[in-house]
């Protein structure tokens, strides 16, 4: 999911445990934190897991869809290798989102699913036909505002309409989630007021792990429209994954982009949703 920035939108605001990422022991590495988010030192990481090591063990070193520190590692292993090559390009900052499963300390950091920073009381959003929407996800900019415009709030929250559909094979239900005509957006300043809490939060059939977010600031290349990457570059040119700032990761990708109709398109890009593994 990509957005952009809208000058005509407007703007909304949520408690919880640190979660646990389930993965070996790694070297004590040093962790700054900003305002808001966690920022990761992934140094102890490329250390544990060096990229010859990798490669030796038959490890696949070409998965480039960077959701957790370690994947961030590797990719930056890879373009140490691809420098002579990625250098010709103009950087442009990013900050890239790893994610960890449950809820943050912080209410207001990037997150999947759980509770969303938002004000107490407030109505839920409805679809069409007055169920509740799912609430998707929420980006926190506080962090990243020298990467986007002036925006409306500090945090951006994504809700997502859905709808039950009956299996061709087995005929049973299953939920789906309308990414197409089914979104909406609130925008919240972060403030002193009382924050919705989890008894207010709707059930819906979405079954999704909650998930928060660290930053990893690092760049995009900056690809000339007409220039053909080398398959082995592709991915570590433009990140893929969910990020702030940067490049968007398929605005030059023609299986996904109609270039005639969204090269241009007025406003800015923000952030990108991408999955989790």
């Amino acid at each position: 999911m990509q957005l952009v920035a809208d000058p005509l939108a407007t703007g909304p605001r949520a408690d919880g445990r640190r979660g646990r990422e389930e993965h070996r022991v790694l070297p004590i590495v040093e962790r700054h934190h900003s305002v808001i988010h966690e920022r990761l030192d992934i140094d102890g990481y490329k250390a544990a897991d060096p990229l010859a090591q990798l490669r030796a063990a038959g490890v696949d070193t070409g998965i480039l869809l960077p959701s957790r520190p370690q994947d961030m590692a590797l990719i930056e292993q890879l373009r140490e290798e691809a420098a002579p090559y990625l250098s010709v390009f103009e950087r442009v900052p990013t900050d890239m989102i790893l994610w960890q499963a449950g809820e943050p300390d912080r209410r207001e950091v990037t997150k999947i699913r759980g509770v969303p920073y938002r004000e107490a009381g407030k109505p839920w959003p409805l679809d069409t036909e007055g169920a509740p929407l799912n609430f998707v996800a929420q980006f926190c900019f506080s962090d990243s505002r020298d990467l986007v415009p002036p925006l409306p709030g500090d945090v951006l929250l994504i809700f997502a309409a859905g709808q039950t559909l009956l299996s061709l094979v087995d005929n049973q239900p299953f939920y789906v989630v309308r990414w197409g005509d089914g979104l909406l957006f609130e925008w919240v300043s972060l403030g002193d007021f009382p924050l919705a809490t989890a008894a207010e939060i709707p059930a819906t059939p979405w079954p999704v792990m909650p998930c928060f977010g660290s930053l990893y600031r690092t760049w995009d290349c900056r690809v000339p429209p007409d220039f053909d990457l080398p398959e082995s570059h592709d991915g570590i040119a433009v990140l893929d994954g969910s990020k702030i700032g940067g490049v968007c990761p398929w605005i030059l990708d023609r299986d996904y982009t109609r270039l005639d109709r969204e090269l241009g398109i007025p406003g800015t890009y923000l952030c990108t949703l991408g999955s989790v593994r």
